[in-house]
């Protein structure tokens, strides 16, 4: 991928003043910087637009301020979705119509849990939602049950208790076989 030009090396040079932030400013091309109050998601999509590894920030007044590196950007999505937090990981697939985040809040809540994190996923087809939720619990067996039974499908989970079930489960299993013999 080839990134888009913040500047064009002839509008550089056509600088008269050199070493003056501000003349950077009047340089840039529109869509091409962020504001310092911005929110994040549209930082994002900057990001996205612009195909680059840094985006410069301005204030409102376009003042050059600094510079939002993608490294910056990654550590503050591990911050806003608590990837740093412990926690278990559930992946619903919803209808649109079905779609209530405060339902499954009060589910998760109705199992000693807290949502920490919540986003959506769309799909082509726009009858259906991924709703990805972060819970600060990693037993989430119960929280899956109280799903199952109130009809969401549960696409996908992540535990640090799911590698401990499923040892827990073979066990079982074998003992099962064993008996059986």
């Amino acid at each position: 991928m080839i990134a888009r030009d913040l500047i064009t090396e002839p509008d550089i040079l056509d600088m008269e003043t050199y070493g003056d932030p501000g003349m950077i400013t009047g340089l840039l091309k529109s869509g091409s910087f962020v504001r310092e109050n911005q929110p994040v998601f549209e930082v994002i999509q900057a990001f996205a637009d612009l195909k680059t590894k840094a985006i410069p920030v301005l204030s409102e007044n376009n003042q050059y301020l600094g510079t939002v590196t993608l490294e910056k950007l990654v550590r503050s999505l591990a911050r806003i979705t608590s990837v740093e937090t412990k926690g278990g990981i559930i992946v619903l697939e919803v209808n649109t119509r079905d779609y209530s985040l405060s339902h499954l809040a009060q589910i998760v809540e109705a199992n000693d849990a807290r949502v920490l994190s919540a986003y959506i996923t769309s799909f082509p087809e726009p009858s259906r939602l991924e709703v990805t939720l972060k819970v600060n619990t990693q037993e989430i067996g119960p929280i899956l049950q109280t799903f199952d039974r109130y009809g969401y499908t549960v696409k996908a989970s992540y535990s640090n208790q799911d590698a401990y079930t499923e040892t827990i489960r073979e066990r079982y299993d074998a003992l099962m076989n064993f008996l059986n013999i």
